[in-house]
């Protein structure tokens, strides 16, 4: 009985310990032909964010995200065509995750490599274009991602250069999209954004046509290597809360990740 009691305890003790250590942020993080190097790791270490990283579980056409709050998908990832066909295989495990509350960021994707994103759920659509621009104009100026808990202006967030070539800051933007809020484009008429916003379900969608991470880890001035960090750190206090309040009232975050 004693022994009975011990080895309950014990494996009590370990689902406690794997549940207090889980990530709750997920990559998929993919050196592309331009830059050479994944980078959204990169981002979240020097963040200090644990994450894990699922890349090779993708390639292999396994999209598990159970008990994950966040999905990011890093720039150009979609380069890899094993990963993009697996993401869009996988848009039933996508839709799953955000209706039960997760969160979904995709950086920059070339458009030759993914114009339309096919893993959106339900009457939602964004294709990328070919356009760039080096300035930004925010729409949604309330919005927590440009003030919280780092002040961005439009200034911080223009200008950004990297080592692997003369990208302007905002790089594949959107074109046609439907069902997304406009946080922040070209000119105040919305012409060809570079952030989107979505909710489904519970969950909530950010589509961006900024390299954050590869922008940090490659920049060459400080707006890029400095402001793409403090704009991630925005992005995810901004949905991490979000997540974290529909959670108190809700059952299907309680898997464990073993």
């Amino acid at each position: 009985m004693c022994r009975s009691l011990y080895s309950f305890t014990l494996v009590l003790l370990l689902v406690a310990a794997s549940w207090a250590y889980a990530a709750d942020i997920a990559i998929v993080d993919y050196a592309d032909e331009w830059n050479k190097q994944a980078c959204v790791g990169t981002l979240l270490d020097d963040l200090g964010k644990d994450y894990d990283d699922i890349t090779e579980q993708v390639e292999n056409g396994d999209l598990n995200l159970d008990g994950y709050k966040i999905l990011i998908i890093g720039s150009f990832a979609t380069n890899n065509t094993t990963l993009h066909t697996s993401m869009d295989a996988n848009a039933g495990e996508i839709e799953g995750f955000l209706a039960r509350g997760g969160v979904v960021i995709e950086l920059t994707q070339a458009d030759q490599n993914q114009a339309n994103i096919d893993w959106l759920p339900g009457d939602l659509s964004a294709a990328r274009t070919d356009t760039d621009y080096p300035g930004i104009v925010i729409l949604e100026d309330a919005h927590p991602i440009f003030h919280t808990p780092n002040e961005l202006t439009e200034d911080d967030l223009s200008n950004w250069g990297i080592s692997s070539g003369g990208w302007s800051t905002a790089w594949e933007t959107f074109g046609a999209h439907s069902g997304f809020t406009i946080l922040a484009a070209r000119d105040a008429n919305g012409t060809s954004p570079c952030v989107l916003e979505a909710s489904y379900e519970k969950g909530r969608i950010l589509l961006l046509s900024i390299a954050l991470d590869k922008k940090h880890t490659l920049g060459t001035t400080p707006a890029s290597l400095e402001n793409s960090m403090l704009m991630m750190e925005n992005i995810l206090a901004e949905f991490t809360a979000a997540v974290d309040a529909r959670a108190k009232s809700a059952t299907t975050w309680g898997k464990v990740k073993l």
